[in-house]
């Protein structure tokens, strides 16, 4: 039974780490690819809030100095 259990065990680890290696491997890639479309993303959004904010800010200029 302890051997059972040991190889088990053992069967896991190595299942665990194959896959923790697979995932280690992958991850950084799919990371990248994310991080690239959501940088992209982050930037238009960042645009645009900035291009209202100074719009708003401009409006608020003029219409204080008149």
């Amino acid at each position: 039974v302890v051997k059972l259990i040991n190889s088990s065990s053992y069967i896991s680890s190595l299942y665990i780490s194959k896959s923790f290696i697979i995932i280690l491997t992958l991850y950084p890639l799919a990371l990248s690819r994310a991080l690239l479309t959501l940088n992209s993303y982050i930037k238009v959004k960042l645009l645009r809030v900035l291009f209202k904010l100074n719009l708003v800010l401009i409006i608020k200029f003029i219409k204080f100095n008149l």
